[in-house]
């Protein structure tokens, strides 16, 4: 995990942070166990890959205000879009550009700690950027409305490839 700290960060958007960061971590000790009576077709997964590729190719192009806005209802109560745009792009920009992003894995999953019970993919992108190589972790939730929407989002470090 990365995480990176500045002595100007006010306690409230620290705590924010912790939650946030929480929130992934056990996010991340669920991927194993993700549930095999998955409900979702490949139709369903193709149209999850699509939004969240559209999502982070946001993110890549510097788009942090409308990745927020594109992002599930719930994660916008999790930080507020200015916390969301300056976390991201000291942590992004630190990366470097991207160069390259493959498909890794694609799970099913209805419980995801911390956030409400629903349909959630987990997609991890092989990602490589300028100065790193790192595994993307996005969360898709189809949300009441039938749309698709990030509700997660993590970078970890990656050393398989």
């Amino acid at each position: 995990m990365i995480l990176i700290l500045h002595k100007n960060i006010p306690e409230t958007l620290m705590k924010k942070i912790t939650f946030a960061l929480a929130a992934i971590i056990i996010m991340q000790t669920l991927f194993i166990s993700c549930k095999k009576n998955d409900p979702i077709s490949d139709d369903e997964k193709m149209e999850a890959q699509k939004i969240a590729i559209g999502w982070l190719n946001m993110m890549d192009e510097e788009r942090y205000s409308d990745a927020f806005d594109d992002s599930a209802r719930f994660f916008k109560y999790i930080m507020t879009r200015e916390d969301w745009i300056n976390t991201v792009g000291t942590m992004r920009k630190s990366f470097g550009k991207v160069t390259e992003r493959s498909l890794y894995s694609i799970e099913f999953t209805r419980e995801l700690p911390g956030l409400p019970e629903g349909n959630y993919l987990v997609i991890k992108y092989k990602t490589y950027f300028g100065k790193k190589k790192l595994m993307e972790i996005v969360a898709p939730l189809r949300e009441k409305d039938g749309v698709w929407r990030i509700s997660g989002y993590h970078v970890q470090g990656f050393n398989i490839f």
